[in-house]
């Protein structure tokens, strides 16, 4: 106890209109101490009794709720979960290889993946070459590799049905299809795909939404930003969006 309590007789211990000290030691200081920790005991007691009876009362509702549901035939309702995004079914993928020409076929995509790639894109396919070439087709993804998954196959054109007709070649040897929408070369500015059809944002969304409505695999953007237009940027993200895109990425050096 506090020495201020031992020595001044007659003033309560504490402040708090216990026994007076001279008590102190004594059966009245015991018996006071007693009651304290019962009453605060009984406090505690008596709200885990009440939390208790709450929980009860909830379980009842529950039990009776299914029991009800069950009389009537019916299964008794559930909070639906959101489906998992691209990005989860990938597995969130951290350590991606991007697109990359003349640099990003299956032997370097294959090398990449020993050293901790978890995600590779092919490089980028001209849609229609792809559609009119079997040696260029053979060059860029001959057949499925079991080693080569996940994997995106990225292509660049301006024709919605011409891009359909290429996808449709691969869609069972990838995991999403990507619209190349950030080439920044003057081949690119030339045959009306990369950077250069984001101009376009019309006919961009109208394919994007033809590719998600009829593959059977998830499409992917690739974007630059508008120069000196962020809202521009943002505003088609949400329409691509809307059109079924299921991922955007965002060129690093726009």
């Amino acid at each position: 106890l506090p020495h201020s309590a031992a020595e001044s007789p007659g003033r309560p211990l504490g402040g708090i209109g216990g026994p007076s000290s001279s008590s102190v030691g004594g059966p009245s200081m015991v018996a006071w101490l007693a009651a304290v920790a019962v009453g605060r005991c009984s406090a505690v007691v008596s709200a885990c009794v009440l939390l208790l009876r709450a929980l009860q009362a909830r379980w009842r509702g529950a039990v009776d709720g299914q029991g009800d549901a069950a009389a009537a035939g019916k299964r008794p309702p559930r909070e639906e979960e959101a489906p998992p995004n691209l990005f989860e079914r990938l597995g969130r993928p951290m350590h991606v290889v991007a697109p990359m020409v003349d640099q990003s076929e299956l032997p370097f995509r294959l090398l990449a993946r020993r050293y901790g790639a978890q995600l590779c894109y092919t490089p980028m396919v001209n849609a229609n070459q792809f559609n009119n070439s079997s040696v260029y087709r053979e060059e860029v993804l001959a057949e499925a590799n079991a080693a080569d998954r996940p994997l995106v196959v990225q292509f660049a054109g301006h024709d919605a049905e011409t891009l359909l007709r290429a996808a449709r070649h691969v869609e069972h040897m990838c995991d999403a299809v990507d619209l190349n929408l950030g080439c920044p070369q003057g081949i690119a500015r030339r045959g009306r795909y990369g950077a250069f059809l984001l101009e376009e944002e019309d006919l961009v969304v109208d394919i994007v939404r033809t590719l998600s409505s009829k593959l059977q695999v998830p499409v992917t953007c690739k974007i630059r930003l508008f120069r000196d237009d962020l809202d521009r940027t943002l505003r088609l993200c949400h329409r691509l969006q809307e059109a079924g895109c299921a991922l955007l990425t965002g060129h690093g050096r726009t």
